[in-house]
């Protein structure tokens, strides 16, 4: 049932947020004519963002996606994923459950069986891709809605909800395999109800959401103080026994599936004892190297940095490099001329407005949710993963959300001016990182994955001696291959791969950190060559990468 709340705890909340059923019955046409505006609105932007999205992909693959990918692809099919669990057994328990994102792999092994049953053909990263071009689309959806909702304008809605959808980070792992985008949408799911004064929150619904997002991702765990708050201040909760327990169902519907889910990984697949210290070595194992408190100054800017490239992304060289040039001379045009709107918006903005006057427009009542939700992830990151930028979409909806708080105080042209720096935000975007990644070409190693295919044909074997994350997008990008996992300081070992491949007319190729080894040990390499010839490096050689792969050829058998 709707909460219409006509205290004294919400006369701000009904100054801002009049519930839909009293404004219709005082000005329905008004309030009609609005609403049914906001959702063509939302519908436009729901298009459009699907059609950007869908219409150039990142080719840069967050390196993780590829991990995920292998690792779904490889179960039921005698394939061997990027990690495998203890015991090796087939089904649920080959799958790696990486504490960091516990049941991201689970739940896409889920998704993928059956859709690939129906469609032989489909990857699971094209899956995963789709599933955060998807949620990104709903996230943008349902914070325009809560922003309407909140300030009844949609072109100030509708501005800073593109400002979130087409930031670089935010666009571009919107079109790639990852665990943020699906855990921020189910925050923003959260958020919705916390936002909505005209309703009671439901604690259980939160908490559940919650815990979903924590077991896709754990980083999101730092939502907690600001759901609880949430709960706390919301305007239908009144009295501290209705506010109790509101934050107590949150805590147990949030706590509860997440400790049995870690519970059942520790114990039951992975076999593990009662052992904090290696429960606790665990849960933070990806996180010890990303410690980087250097001082207070040093941390400050880097954070700063990291937030700008959340919103700002690419590099002039990539756009001189792969977008041709009548398309870069309009994108050019078109920065320019959002730079001479933005300039003309603050030139009719200077002195048009009443600082003193706008900054008693009220605060929204969900302004210390808000503020707990980005200061409690702000601070966590001062510390630890400072410098990496995709770890800040956790909270990027409520910094959307404060900036709008900012512009409605500052009126004027303050909605004016944010949409020109929304424009140029995007066009510079698009032009400088979104277009010159979706093509092969910027991405090298993709590019050398799948110029390997056009001579890893037939029944090919690669022996590697450690599974970089080089290789992974060559095997990703290469199914039909075989890598196996050797040691050249065990010849016999090694020597039975080479006769078996040599009796089933395979080819077998060698990786970078397998000629890393031959090159310190001479007297293996002469071993190897007593067996057969090597051919000359195929790979890509930069300063950033260093990918090779020599092919072995018996001294009787001949390459294809």
């Amino acid at each position: 049932m709707p909460c219409v709340c006509l205290n004294r705890h919400c006369k701000t909340s009904i100054a801002l947020y009049m519930p839909t059923e009293i404004l219709n019955a005082v000005q329905p046409s008004v309030q009609t004519v609005s609403t049914r505006s906001a959702w063509r609105t939302m519908l436009v932007l729901a298009t459009l963002l699907l059609v950007i999205y869908a219409w150039f992909p990142t080719r840069n693959h967050y390196w993780d996606g590829i991990g995920f990918a292998l690792n779904i692809e490889g179960l039921g099919e005698d394939r061997q994923g990027v990690v495998r669990n203890q015991g090796d057994f087939k089904g649920i328990s080959s799958i790696y459950f990486n504490p960091n994102h516990l049941f991201y792999n689970l739940i896409g092994h889920l998704i993928y069986k059956p859709l690939h049953t129906v469609f032989p053909k489909l990857r699971a990263h094209d899956m995963l891709r789709g599933i955060s071009s998807l949620l990104s689309v709903g996230t943008a959806c349902l914070l325009f809605l809560a922003l309407f909702r909140w300030c009844k304008d949609s072109r100030l809605s509708l501005f800073l909800t593109l400002l979130m959808a087409l930031s670089a980070t935010w666009w571009k792992f919107s079109t790639d395999a990852n665990a943020y985008v699906p855990s921020a949408f189910l925050l923003m799911l959260a958020t919705f109800q916390l936002t909505n004064p005209t309703r009671r929150p439901s604690g259980w619904q939160v908490g559940l959401l919650h815990a979903l997002s924590m077991l896709l991702h754990q980083v999101s765990i730092f939502f907690l103080p600001a759901a609880v708050v949430g709960l706390w201040i919301h305007s239908c909760n009144q009295g501290r026994q209705e506010k109790k327990r509101a934050v107590l169902w949150y805590l147990l519907a949030a706590g509860i599936p997440v400790a049995a889910a870690y519970a059942w990984v520790w114990f039951g697949l992975l076999g593990e004892g009662l052992s904090s210290e290696r429960f606790i070595a665990w849960l933070t194992s990806n996180g010890g190297d990303t410690f980087a408190f250097k001082s207070i100054g040093a941390n400050a800017l880097e954070s700063l940095r990291s937030l700008l490239r959340v919103f700002f992304g690419g590099r002039i060289k990539l756009a001189l490099a792969f977008v041709e040039f009548p398309i870069l001379v309009a994108l050019g045009c078109v920065m320019f001329s959002s730079l001479l709107w933005l300039l003309w918006s603050l030139r009719q903005h200077v002195g048009a407005v009443n600082l003193s006057q706008s900054s008693r427009e009220p605060l929204p009542p969900a302004m210390k949710f808000l503020a707990v939700w980005a200061g409690v992830f702000t601070v966590f990151l001062f510390v630890w993963l400072t410098e990496y930028s995709y770890y800040r979409l956790f909270y990027l909806p409520a910094v959307i959300f404060l900036i709008g708080v900012g512009v409605v105080r500052l009126g004027g042209q303050a909605t004016t001016i944010l949409g020109a720096i929304v424009v140029f935000m995007a066009t510079f975007n698009f032009t400088a990182y979104i277009y010159p990644y979706a093509q092969d070409a910027a991405t090298p190693p993709v590019r050398l994955a799948k110029d390997a295919a056009a001579f890893w044909t037939g029944d090919v074997v690669v022996l590697y001696k450690d599974f970089t994350c080089d290789n992974w997008i060559m095997r990703y990008f290469n199914p039909d291959t075989v890598w196996i996992q050797a040691d050249l300081s065990n010849q016999e070992t090694f020597n039975a791969y080479l006769q078996s491949a040599k009796v089933r007319n395979q080819q077998v190729w060698v990786d970078t950190t397998l000629l890393g080894h031959l090159k310190y040990k001479p007297e293996i390499h002469d071993w190897l060559l007593d067996y057969g010839k090597i051919s000359k490096p195929f790979g890509l050689v930069s300063k950033k990468h260093h990918i090779q792969f020599v092919q072995v050829v018996a001294h009787n058998a001949s390459s294809d």
